[in-house]
């Protein structure tokens, strides 16, 4: 996103702020590019955050774009479910990821998981 705001005048209107009483979600936008969701993306919310909902979907909004959250999984989620659904927002897909050094092997740690690799999906089709 920094070099996308970079660029001479910032044309896609690329934005950043952070949320919360301690800074502690991050939130970007691409006015621009309001269409390409994971540009979207409001990260580091928690359950407690309930209050600071409205105020991360209305500086979305402000540009014309759907804010996509990452959240994962806490006690006391409910509530901030709750806050989400009632802003029409919705749950889609669960994504685990995993990060380990290049010339580890994921199979030599762990003989009952299944990792399956990928190929890569052209970006037309992830917007």
């Amino acid at each position: 996103m920094g070099l996308l705001a970079a660029v001479d005048g910032n044309p896609l209107g690329v934005a950043t702020a952070r949320f919360g009483p301690d800074g502690h979600i991050v939130a970007s936008r691409v006015a621009g590019q309001a269409d390409v969701q994971w540009m979207q993306h409001v990260h580091g919310v928690l359950p407690g955050d309930v209050d600071g909902v409205a105020e991360i979907l209305a500086w979305c909004a402000a540009a014309g774009c759907t804010p996509r959250f990452e959240l994962a999984p806490a006690d006391g989620f409910g509530p901030l479910a709750a806050a989400l659904t009632a802003a029409g927002l919705g749950h889609r897909t669960f994504t685990e990821l995993a990060v380990a050094p290049a010339a580890l092997s994921v199979a030599a740690l762990v003989d009952d998981v299944v990792v399956d690799l990928l190929p890569p999906v052209p970006s037309e089709e992830l917007t």
